[in-house]
């Protein structure tokens, strides 16, 4: 009824006087919390801040990965359009494809014939600056449900091992599931704590490690509405011991010469850069390598001031999920 009564005579709608309280206004009008909405006009400044509250009100694209060990992108568009899902490829990424209907995308041959992945195209970017190549030993950490452990076998050609480490029994089930159906058989799901590695994998040494680390979420509020009211100030502070306590065991099994990526769909420094600067000061044998070169031309051409020395997406200025992508190499002499 309050609903009806809005959308009947919408300019009896009152918010927060904007000149007085920026922050209230911003917040009650994009319906979202005062801490996130002050933090951020801080950060970027109030009209900044207001695009960034918009855009998470969107409703954000379906993104399919191609598995292109199995279909080209015009074969997949060709496929999904005799289905009448419409699809056009992705600006940034060769292997994106996105769909303006996904309804019945899951029950389409090319899902069931393990053809694609859904991914949004920001998160495609962290197997392009991990850089593996054939042959690679690659360890993921907290790599449930799979979707960069199996774009990085992809990539690899599916030669080489990717140990895929998660926590949880189920998330670990769902890696050995998306990898089965993609067809890989480079990917190894093992079900462990990532900061305490079992003795089999914490004797080994690889040649990438990612570290895809649990953070608030921020960059991704468009896809989670609900998240930003269960999130709370507090969280940060534990999420960032976490989070550097994984970047740390990570490190710990990168080849003298190889790299570690770190990422994470936040937009919070606490949880991104100043990780990163952090980590450094404690960890000299390891140095920032500037993203840009391994990134898609397409995107970078787009946005060429990305990757210098770290990727980070807004989903109002590059129109994808929010997104933060390090690539830290290890010295080759230790």
């Amino acid at each position: 009824a309050v609903l009806r009564a809005m959308v009947r005579d919408p300019g009896k709608v009152r918010f927060p006087d904007a000149a007085t309280e920026p922050v209230t206004h911003v917040a009650v009008k994009y319906s979202h919390p005062e801490w996130m909405v002050s933090r951020w006009i801080a950060r970027f400044g109030l009209e900044e801040a207001v695009r960034l509250c918009d855009a998470n009100n969107e409703r954000p694209p379906v993104t399919i990965r191609l598995n292109v060990l199995k279909v080209t992108q015009a074969q997949a568009i060709d496929s999904l359009a005799a289905a009448g899902i419409a699809a056009r490829p992705s600006r940034y990424v060769p292997e994106a494809i996105e769909v303006q209907d996904g309804a019945d995308l899951f029950l389409h041959p090319l899902y069931r014939d393990g053809a694609f992945f859904v991914q949004d195209t920001s998160s495609m970017l962290v197997a392009y600056v991990l850089d593996s190549k054939p042959g690679d030993a690659v360890l993921d950490l907290a790599a449930g449900p799979g979707g960069k452990a199996t774009h990085i076998a992809e990539r690899m050609g599916d030669r080489g091992t990717v140990v895929a480490v998660d926590i949880h029994e189920h998330r670990a089930r769902l890696i050995e599931q998306n990898a089965s159906r993609l067809g890989l058989r480079s990917v190894k799901a093992v079900c462990a704590d990532a900061t305490k590695l079992p003795p089999g994998i914490a004797c080994l040494s690889f040649d990438k490690v990612l570290v895809d680390a649990p953070c608030s979420g921020t960059g991704v509020l468009r896809r989670r509405p609900d998240l930003r009211w269960h999130r709370q100030p507090k969280d940060l502070e534990e999420l960032v011991a976490l989070q550097a306590s994984l970047l740390s065991s990570g490190a710990e099994r990168v080849k003298p010469g190889g790299a570690v990526v770190y990422s994470t769909c936040s937009i919070e420094p606490e949880e991104n850069s100043l990780i990163i600067e952090d980590f450094l000061k404690g960890h000299g044998d390891f140095s920032p390598d500037p993203a840009l070169p391994y990134l898609p031309a397409s995107f970078s051409s787009a946005f060429p001031q990305a990757g210098l020395p770290f990727v980070e997406t807004l989903p109002h200025i590059h129109k994808m999920d929010g997104f933060f992508i390090a690539r830290l190499v290890r010295s080759a002499s230790r």
